[in-house]
């Protein structure tokens, strides 16, 4: 079966792919583009190991098919960490110690932080203004 175009932004960037008809978006972001944050759980969108934003709206991306993401805006917890979190040393990176701007500590591991993808978004909307 043919392949089918895809562009459209994820993290902020500009993307283009091709992905056959059937692929899911999570095996786009995987796959394709080497997004690994997004984890694949349950394939059936009860654990929200998988969940993205898209247009501003959070999704269990093993869901949705890579075609239908033509023209749409994706957030993955890659982007979104990018935004709410710096290194220790005030780089942004792939570090396990984090430091928020306002200067308290924690930690993550990948697992944990792609499986509460969706704490991450709530934490995000609900801490937005003190997060410059």
């Amino acid at each position: 079966m043919a392949k089918t175009h895809v562009t459209t932004t994820i993290n902020g960037d500009l993307k283009e792919f091709l992905c056959e008809p059937g692929d899911t978006l999570l095996q786009v972001l995987r796959d394709e583009l080497g997004l690994t944050g997004t984890k694949e759980g349950c394939g059936s969108g009860d654990c929200g190991a998988c969940s993205v934003l898209i247009n501003d709206r959070l999704v269990c991306s093993c869901l949705v098919l890579g075609v239908e993401t033509n023209g749409d805006v994706i957030e993955t917890v890659e982007g979104i960490g990018d935004r709410l979190w710096v290194d220790t040393d005030g780089r942004q990176g792939r570090s396990t110690e984090r430091v928020s701007k306002r200067g308290s500590s924690t930690t993550f591991s990948g697992a944990s932080a792609s499986g509460n993808v969706s704490g991450i978004i709530d934490f995000y909307y609900a801490c937005n203004e003190i997060f410059i």
